[in-house]
């Protein structure tokens, strides 16, 4: 679904990420691992266009999409959810899920000015998407409450929410069950495996390795911008290279 071909990003004359080759198999949920400053989050800016790669392709579902800024990208399909939660201020829980639609809806602005009958139409069948949606988050009798106010879990299950409603090909994932409890955790896990099963891709950043090692069938791993390792979670968790550079952070044994 995704490649990336020695792709390479700079700040400053200092390599975030240097000659990254990754493939993204469709249907898969594949982790990406590595100690703070690794160059995790760069991946994720550059693949969603936020930032330009500097040397390289990004080649998704067979088309060249280096360069393309966010929205093209968002478009695409390929869509994510960020390490520190992202929600729209002063809306609702079930707003916040309604402008997540905003990409993918046929909604046009002179048929809101002029509140036709196919505008109403399409209103009503995106308030009922969005209501499945907060169903499967576990959010529906939270719908008119302001997202904001909302306990650090459940705000996470919003922002998720939001991504599911831009009906995401490719779904990236900043660190879905940081801050969580563990009943939280292992409800946040189950939803991104069904997020699969309907159909969705999904790469994962996170530091709670028990959460990555349990839900990924393949594992990623960079350290100072350069990927260090690759394979299953037996595999990463036994990598002498991946131990080391997670030596004084926190230990994958």
């Amino acid at each position: 679904m995704l490649e990336l071909q020695n792709v390479s990003k700079f700040f400053g004359g200092l390599a975030a990420l240097s000659d990254i080759d990754l493939v993204i198999n469709q249907g898969e949920i594949l982790g990406l691992i590595g100690p703070n400053g690794a160059g995790k989050t760069t991946l994720f800016n550059v693949v969603t266009g936020i930032f330009p790669p500097d040397r390289g392709k990004i080649i998704f579902e067979g088309k060249d999409i280096t360069g393309l800024e966010l929205h093209f990208v968002a478009k695409m399909g390929i869509v994510r959810t960020f390490q520190l939660t992202a929600l729209f201020p002063g809306f609702t829980v079930l707003q916040n899920v309604l402008a997540g639609f905003h990409l993918s809806s046929e909604l046009k602005i002179w048929e809101a000015l002029l509140n036709t009958r196919s505008y109403r139409n399409k209103e009503r069948n995106l308030n009922q998407k969005a209501m499945e949606i907060l169903g499967f988050m576990g959010l529906s009798e939270l719908k008119d409450e302001l997202a904001t106010d909302l306990p650090h879990g459940q705000q996470r299950a919003v922002a998720f929410g939001i991504a599911m409603a831009s009906r995401p090909k490719l779904l990236l994932l900043d660190e879905p069950v940081s801050g969580m409890s563990l009943e939280e955790k292992s409800a946040m896990l189950d939803r991104i495996r069904r997020i699969r099963e309907m159909g969705s891709t999904i790469l994962i950043v996170e530091h709670d390795m028990a959460a990555v090692m349990s839900i990924c069938e393949r594992i990623f791993v960079l350290n100072f911008g350069k990927k260090i390792a690759e394979g299953s979670p037996e595999e990463i968790k036994n990598n002498r290279d991946v131990i080391e550079a997670y030596l004084g952070e926190e230990s994958v044994a």
